[in-house]
């Protein structure tokens, strides 16, 4: 008996160093070799999901949310995990299906059992039979539904179903969140890049005062101390330049991100003008706050998330107290033997099987109250989220309020600091104010214009917050929340607004064959950026009045822009119409005046832009000389 044993021993070893090699194998891979090859396919497919081609002109913010809405890979994430959950969904329906076992078998014994055949007086005849034949083959084809199996499978099925749509909710709270940061990466690359012309505007004239003051310092008719002043506000200007380059890279950098890009992808934004954009906007005194909670609560994605969670604790129970049943098995089914010793070698069989296993019995009535008291604390839990978004309506309201106050405050403020630099202007050129005084009013008015743009930003955060607490999908933010309360709250579906067509857009459509169709400018009168649907109080605002004092003191500081003259008035809307298709910021061919005015015996449509400072209506003039448009500047009429 040893050549066993030793075959046997040889065996064992040779099974235990097959495990042992494929647990070094696993635990000793080449870490390295696998993040290389990894990154590599990494980057392959970033280059694959990241190589939209942009368009060669300045993107408007709907352009770049529809691409971050696109392509942003976090979506991408989200939309793989619906399609998984899609998949889940269908194989619970699938495990419905009632049991189908198919078997076959072939066996060959080594030597036949043989029995000796005993007479009747227990001695052995001599005759002998065979239990079984030495080769058999034999089929089986069973169906068997297992009633408890059935149901449970039917509850699974439908818990799969609600948590797909429990990630449709999840994903359409992803792309809210990715719109806001949209919204305000581009808003804050917006006013970065206009912070940057103004600022490097307020450069050249700060250095122009610099070598001026430095001549003086020559002729010692200034003192030593002044020009190192100057020279440190040149400097603190430089550091707020570079500040304001690190914002602008900075916000092109997450949208480059959020729009699913590679970050060597070089953007250019559209620039719309403030005014416009703002004008858009609700004044919050016109919003419904009843309103915005009743579209809220019938909109919002995280209340019917957590309607579904509800539903699946609710799944739960039921899952729970089918399983305190018995199981009931009912099958069918057909077999075939060829054993030679069976009188018949197919038969059919039908039956029912009831199993119960008592000893489980305690811990699933245990596992039911659990489930029991699960389901309460989820009618808790939605009261509770229910609360939570009221309350988000609230808060987004009167965040949106608070950010349109100190909007409207700062842009008063930079109106002011603009109207002050035009006077210290004036009184420097008559001698009443020295280049130190004005450049302090240069940078002043450069911190003001820093602190209105970045209530800008935040305004728009705002806005667009309100429009998340209400649940709204990003594509209906542009519209007016005012009439998308209005509509909810009469029982109509929220409608993205119409898409208008951008300026570039315009100017392709202008290039074409044909005349274009010169549309007459109304004369309008300058008004201050006020909110949409805002009612102009007939008295004028604190800060206007004291502009206008400040006015009267200093004299006629302020600038007009004149465009042109024309005989005729088509020719006015039409130069008009070319400075709209310009963009140039904070420059609004809508807030020129057309007037009549009698040259020679001739009337002569009259093209200005009213009541600016004088630095800024030359830089205006400069702007659209260099593309084409002729201009000058002209002192604006008293009255």
């Amino acid at each position: 008996m040893p050549a066993p044993r030793v075959r046997l021993s040889v065996l064992c070893m040779a099974l235990a160093g097959l495990l042992a090699l494929g647990g070094c194998t696993t635990a000793s891979f080449d870490r390295k070799a696998e993040r290389e090859a990894n990154l590599g396919k990494d980057l392959q497919a970033l280059d694959k999901t990241t190589g939209e081609v942009l368009p060669d002109r300045p993107l408007a913010f709907q352009e770049v949310l529809e691409i971050a809405l696109r392509n942003n890979l976090e979506l991408k994430v989200a939309q793989y995990e619906l399609e998984i959950a899609s998949r889940e969904r269908v194989a619970a329906r699938l495990d419905m299906l009632p049991r189908l076992d198919a078997e076959a078998a072939s066996t060959r014994r080594s030597e036949p059992e043989v029995k000796a055949v005993l007479g009747p007086d227990g001695r052995p005849s001599g005759a002998s039979s065979v239990s079984e034949p030495r080769h058999s083959r034999t089929a089986d084809l069973t169906l068997t539904w297992n009633v408890l199996d059935f149901m449970t499978a039917a509850i699974r099925s439908e818990q799969r179903e609600m948590q797909q749509a429990q990630l449709e909710y999840r994903r359409e709270k992803i792309r809210q969140r990715i719109a806001l940061d949209v919204i305000t990466a581009y808003w804050r690359a917006a006013a970065a890049e206009d912070a940057l012309e103004y600022s490097y505007n307020v450069k050249r004239q700060m250095e122009r005062q610099y070598e001026r003051l430095t001549a003086s310092m020559r002729d010692r008719s200034v003192s030593l101390l002044a020009g190192k002043e100057a020279q440190l506000k040149l400097i603190e200007l430089s550091i707020a330049i570079q500040k304001l380059h690190g914002n602008l890279s900075t916000a092109r950098l997450e949208l480059v991100q959020l729009m699913g890009l590679k970050q060597a992808t070089e953007i250019r934004l559209q620039r719309p003008d403030l005014r416009t954009v703002i004008a858009a906007l609700p004044r919050p005194a016109d919003l419904d706050i009843k309103k915005l909670e009743f579209a809220a609560l019938r909109n919002h994605p995280v209340l019917f998330e957590n309607d579904l969670q509800a539903r699946l604790l609710q799944e739960d129970t039921r899952a729970a107290m089918v399983s305190l049943f018995p199981g009931l098995s009912l099958f069918a089914g057909r077999h075939y033997d060829d054993s030679t010793l069976l009188r018949t070698n197919t038969w059919n069989a039908i039956g029912a099987e009831l199993s119960w296993n008592l000893f489980a019995l305690p811990a699933k009535f245990q596992r039911l109250e659990a489930r029991e008291l699960a389901e309460q604390r989820g009618e808790v839990d939605r009261v509770l989220v229910t609360a939570s978004v009221i309350t988000q309506v609230h808060l987004g309201l009167l965040d949106y309020a608070i950010k349109a106050d100190r909007f409207l405050l700062m842009d008063d403020s930079y109106k002011i600091t603009q109207d002050i630099e035009g006077m210290t202007e004036v009184l420097r050129t008559a001698g009443q104010a020295t280049d130190m005084q004005y450049t302090e009013r240069l940078l002043e008015n450069l911190a003001t214009k820093l602190r209105r743009d970045e209530a800008v930003v935040e305004l728009f955060a705002a806005h667009a917050k309100l429009h998340a607490s209400v649940g709204l999908p990003p594509e209906s933010w542009q519209g007016n929340l005012v009439q998308i309360g209005d509509a909810i709250y009469e029982g109509q579906p929220p409608t993205p607004p119409a898409i208008e067509k951008t300026e570039e857009h315009v100017a392709t459509s202008a290039a074409g064959s044909g005349p274009v169709e010169v549309i007459p400018v109304p004369v309008v009168d300058e008004a201050p950026i006020v909110l949409a649907m805002a009612q102009l109080e007939p008295e004028p605002r604190p800060q206007q009045r004291t502009a206008a004092s400040a006015d009267d003191i200093a004299g006629d500081q302020l600038w007009d822009l004149q465009v042109g003259a024309f005989a005729n008035v088509a020719a006015s809307s039409a130069v008009l119409e070319q400075i709209r298709v310009l963009a140039i910021r904070m420059l609004d061919s809508r807030d020129a005046t057309v007037r009549p005015v009698e040259r020679d015996g001739r009337v002569l449509h009259q093209v200005r832009f009213h009541r600016l400072p004088k630095s800024q209506a030359r830089g205006f003039c400069r702007d659209l000389r260099g593309k084409g448009v002729d201009c000058w500047v002209t002192r604006s009429e008293r009255g």
